[in-house]
């Protein structure tokens, strides 16, 4: 019986280590995190700008052939579709098309974030003080990562003008809603005292002592713990 036992166990494992041995294409989109030189890149940047021509048919196989993490592809299908829905609607952007500058080579972590915002200097017009300029003013989108927020916050206010306003779409954290650290720094989402509360109330209910809690590995994790 125990030969038998192990016989299965073998057998099931063969696919897996046949899967193993093949290294194609589809099995190197699936490693996660992981760019053409083997790296693990924590943050990637790019530009929405709008133009007068047409937007480009080719710009989602150019987005894929831009050696981007695997992990984040889903998001580069919203967004491509996203724009595709706002380029199409004539009532959202007359006249014009919403186009991304992707910089290539530009996700190996925090120093890149410097490199970053040097290109999109190029971009936009900057102004001394608190002067803004009447035809629009910058907007930054960082996020979920808190420490990537808190990074572009911190270089905003030593490089650019201060009224550039930034916005995370992240998980709420408390350390971003400090006004004198991150003035110009607004979180969309909103404090959210419910869960933790509701685990309390669940533990006094039914008298638990021993308790086990799975969480996420990442901020959204460790801000409900």
């Amino acid at each position: 019986m125990m030969f038998t036992s192990i016989f299965i166990v073998l057998l099931l494992k063969l696919p897996l280590l046949l899967c193993n041995s093949a290294e194609n294409m589809c099995f190197w989109r699936v490693k996660l995190n992981e760019n053409c030189d083997g790296d693990l890149p924590q943050d990637c940047a790019f530009l929405l700008y709008t133009q007068v021509d047409p937007a480009p048919k080719d710009f989602l196989k150019y987005l894929f052939k831009s050696c981007l993490p695997s992990k984040i592809h889903q998001y580069l299908l919203s967004l491509y579709f996203a724009m595709e829905e706002i380029n199409s609607n004539p009532y959202l952007l007359p006249n014009v098309s919403l186009g991304i500058e992707y910089f290539k080579g530009k996700c190996n972590g925090y120093l890149s974030l410097f490199t970053n915002l040097n290109i999109m200097t190029k971009y936009y017009h900057t102004f001394p003080n608190y002067i803004c300029d009447p035809g629009a003013c910058e907007i930054a989108l960082t996020g979920p990562l808190w420490i990537s927020s808190a990074q572009v916050a911190t270089i905003l206010q030593l490089k650019f003008i201060p009224q550039v306003r930034q916005i995370t779409y992240g998980p709420f954290y408390p350390l971003l809603s400090d006004q004198s650290k991150f003035p110009n720094l607004h979180q969309i989402a909103p404090k959210n005292r419910f869960l933790p509360e509701a685990i309390v109330s669940l533990l006094f209910h039914f008298s638990w002592i021993w308790v086990g809690l799975v969480i996420q590995d990442d901020d959204q994790g460790s801000e409900s713990f």
